[in-house]
């Protein structure tokens, strides 16, 4: 059953690569033009997405692997690294602003996460999460919006909702290192290197 798994984890890979690369391709050719490709790339990507979580979810729910989350001092609250090693978005990683540095761009990935929500439940089991699926995120070790996959199994896990170092706090993180990148600050890769770990030490900003 590990192996089933595995080899799925790698095709909803192959399949979430080349789907988000291919909608970058149509979404953004112009940023004030028609938006008919990039609901259709929206569409073809949800689909794909669907058919393949609902292959992988089934397998999920037979492993019995067990996963952990990281508690860090500072509070940040991570993802397992053996469980969610991560993965990136490669449209993203070649030209960030034209594809998350775009509002339009980032409207379309909303609508393929959306797709995946199917996994909420199986990775809270596999994670041992207590407590009501209401109070969790079906959250991305890397955030979409940063460069991380929307889709890809790897990069997916449930993050408690509330709490300091929890999806709330995580998501200021996220929102701070996007303008980074957007700003030419940091590259997709270097955001990567920043939320790998302990992401809470990157600092929430100050709205004052």
């Amino acid at each position: 059953m590990r192996r089933n798994r595995a080899r799925i984890s790698r095709l909803l890979l192959i399949l979430s690569a080349s789907v988000i690369a291919g909608c970058s391709s149509r979404a953004l050719v112009a940023v004030d033009g028609d938006l008919h490709h990039s609901s259709s790339a929206a569409s073809t990507a949800t689909a794909t997405a669907t058919a393949a979580v609902t292959s992988w979810a089934a397998a999920t729910r037979a492993d019995q692997s067990t996963c952990r989350y990281r508690r860090f001092s500072d509070g940040a609250i991570g993802a397992d690294p053996g469980c969610t090693p991560g993965a990136l978005n490669p449209a993203a990683v070649a030209d960030p602003y034209r594809t998350i540095c775009q509002r339009r761009y980032l409207a379309m990935l909303a609508k393929v996460e959306a797709s995946v929500h199917g996994l909420k439940v199986p990775l809270m089991i596999r994670y041992g999460s207590a407590g009501n699926a209401s109070t969790y995120v079906l959250a991305q070790r890397l955030p979409a919006e940063d460069g991380g996959s929307p889709t890809n199994p790897d990069n997916l896990w449930p993050m408690p909702v509330d709490g300091w170092g929890g999806a709330l706090t995580e998501s200021a993180v996220a929102n701070s290192v996007h303008e980074q990148i957007c700003e030419g600050k940091v590259t997709v890769r270097q955001a990567a290197r920043f939320l790998e770990g302990d992401w809470l030490r990157r600092g929430i900003p100050d709205d004052d």
